[in-house]
């Protein structure tokens, strides 16, 4: 399918193509989910039509057109056509928007400028403020190194500066932050390879999107909104989350809260995380 002038991937399937249609857009930038999403996907399947989607620069897209141009502004034109595709090809009035981590920058844009195209937004481990995130996110890391101190963590924390100068900002913040959120071998989970051969393309963008404030640029949207939170979550810092949650106006909204996830929600816990978009299903069609 071509979407912004490129081929990009788009898969869609589902048992039964009356039931409602679902976007799942996701994180990094530039990682897709298509690796992971088989865990909560499979049951999910059977109350929607599911759409996932790679964004260019990720994924099945990226191999398709590897030299393709890539700014915030353009992904957030990309999601636009997708929605627009997927509403055609399925013959569809609305669809229900999923934003993870990364992908709430897109989907949450989208909510606001075309809620008319929504049955719901939902926002998984979304990031809505990335300044003051980040800041609650060092600030809570520093008190951990304090509390249970290692002799590489105080090293690395204490060269982090805000914003990120450099790739190995991010990557301190987010190891060690992974470390002392109990994530077991934190430095395996995240390569440091990995956030090097990332940053060359994604760093400018991600440093971009880190600018938006949500909490001061969105109060109203005109379509139900659902917040998927979870309180060890210090990448997308949950309290910013909870923060734009209680601040938002919108027809109908539910905080639902992950007790067991940090950031990953949708694989810490795959089977609470399709329940719940099952019972969004539920509400808004029952």
């Amino acid at each position: 399918m071509r979407i912004g002038g490129i081929k990009q991937w788009i898969g869609a399937n589902s048992t039964n193509d009356q039931l409602p249609l679902l976007l799942f857009i996701h994180g990094g930038p530039g990682f897709s989910s298509r690796s992971y999403s088989k865990s909560f996907m499979k049951e999910v399947r059977r109350h929607y039509i599911v759409a996932q989607w790679d964004q260019r620069g990720a994924g099945i897209t990226e191999a398709w057109s590897p030299d393709a141009e890539i700014s915030l502004d353009i992904l957030m034109k990309d999601t636009e056509e997708v929605v627009t595709y997927l509403l055609k090809k399925f013959k569809k009035d609305k669809l229900l928007l999923v934003g993870f981590s990364w992908g709430n920058i897109l989907g949450l844009n989208y909510a606001t400028k075309h809620p008319e195209n929504l049955h719901a937004y939902i926002s998984v481990s979304g990031l809505t403020n990335g300044a003051v995130s980040e800041e609650g996110n060092l600030l809570w890391l520093k008190e951990q190194v304090a509390k249970k101190p290692n002799g590489m963590a105080n090293q690395e924390v204490d060269k982090i500066q805000l914003p990120f100068n450099t790739w190995t900002d991010l990557y301190y913040m987010r190891k060690w932050s992974a470390y002392y959120s109990g994530v077991k071998n934190a430095e395996h989970t995240f390569p440091k390879q990995l956030f090097q051969d990332w940053a060359d393309l994604w760093m400018p963008i991600f440093l971009k999107a880190e600018e938006i404030n949500h909490s001061s640029t969105i109060t109203e949207l005109k379509c139900p909104y659902f917040s998927f939170l979870s309180r060890l979550d210090h990448v997308a810092n949950y309290e910013e989350g909870e923060s734009f949650f209680n601040g938002l106006k919108t027809p109908d909204k539910q905080l639902i809260w992950f007790d067991k996830s940090t950031h990953e929600i949708p694989t810490d816990e795959p089977e609470k995380f399709s329940s719940e978009l099952i019972k969004i299903k539920d509400f808004l069609f029952n």
